[in-house]
Order: C-alpha cells, then sequence, then structure tokens
C-alpha cells in the first residue's frame, strides 16, 4: 500500500495547516530548517520528536533536503505507525522538484513511486484573497486590463 504525502508549502501560515494535519493519528510531520548554517530536520508524530543535523550537499540547502527526503521517505513508509507524510516546506522552497524527485529519481534507498503518493497543498487561497483586498483587483477588473492590453498591441 502506498503511503500518501502532502506536501505544504507557500508565503503565509503553513504552521496552521501543517498542525491540523499532525491532528491524525498515524500522520509524521517531516521539517526541514535552515538557520545560515545548518539544515536542521525534525520528523514529530506517535513516537515523538527526532531532530537531526544534516550536512550540507555540495553547499546546496535544496539539493540537500531532496536527498535526505529520498532516503527519509522509504523509511517512514516502512513503519507501522505512519499512516501518512506532512512535509512541512519552507517558504522558498518549491514543491515540484520535490515531488518530480520523488517519481523519477533512482536511489537505490529512497522511494519509487510504488511506496508514497505526493500531494501538494498550498495557502494559496489565502494569500490571494488578502491581496485582492489590498489592491482592489477583482476578475471584472483583469479581464477589462486584458482586453485593453490586446487592443494596445493591435495598435
Amino acid at each position: 500500500m502506498r503511503t500518501p504525502v502532502l506536501l505544504v508549502s507557500g508565503q503565509t501560515d503553513t504552521d496552521a495547516v501543517t498542525r491540523v494535519l499532525a491532528r491524525d493519528p498515524g500522520t509524521v510531520v517531516v521539517t526541514h530548517r535552515f538557520d545560515g548554517h545548518i539544515v536542521m530536520r525534525s520528523v514529530a508524530g506517535m513516537r515523538g520528536v527526532t531532530e537531526t543535523v544534516l550536512e550540507l550537499a555540495h553547499g546546496c540547502v535544496s539539493c540537500t533536503i531532496r536527498d535526505d527526503l529520498l532516503v527519509l521517505l522509504r523509511k517512514l513508509h516502512r513503519r507501522d505507525d505512519v499512516g501518512r507524510i506532512v512535509l512541512h516546506l519552507e517558504p522558498w522552497l518549491e514543491a515540484d522538484p520535490i515531488c518530480w524527485a520523488i517519481n523519477t529519481v533512482p536511489v537505490r534507498v529512497g522511494p519509487d513511486s510504488s511506496m508514497v503518493r505526493p500531494r501538494v497543498t498550498s495557502r494559496l487561497p489565502e494569500w490571494s484573497a488578502a491581496w485582492t483586498a489590498r489592491t482592489g483587483w477583482n476578475r471584472r477588473s483583469a479581464t477589462t486590463n486584458l482586453r485593453m492590453a490586446g487592443r494596445w498591441r493591435r495598435w
């Protein structure tokens, strides 16, 4: 059976989303934090919280996190007490490359698509609602602006 992997990413309040998801039994939350010098991985679940310091892979934080996840996901998938894995990503870290790596990068001890099933969630609706309220943007004004842009192109 494949273990669902939920990637939580976004610029605003992803902590609240992660807290709600972590309430379900069998959920493990994996977080990577970079403080400027080291990458700290924390895994929180029914067994408690474990933290691990990771060495930077050739000075690249994204590569370090991706490489760590490919091995960690297989280990978590094999645990009986894990029913879902939540990856809480840093605001600057993109979810797409991680999903791509899970599905395609061949790693001897890493996951393959038969073990885990990545899904992405984001705080985009809340961000866009706040942005539209602040800027006064709406669908009608966007349509008008696009039409005007089209007219200008024809001239």
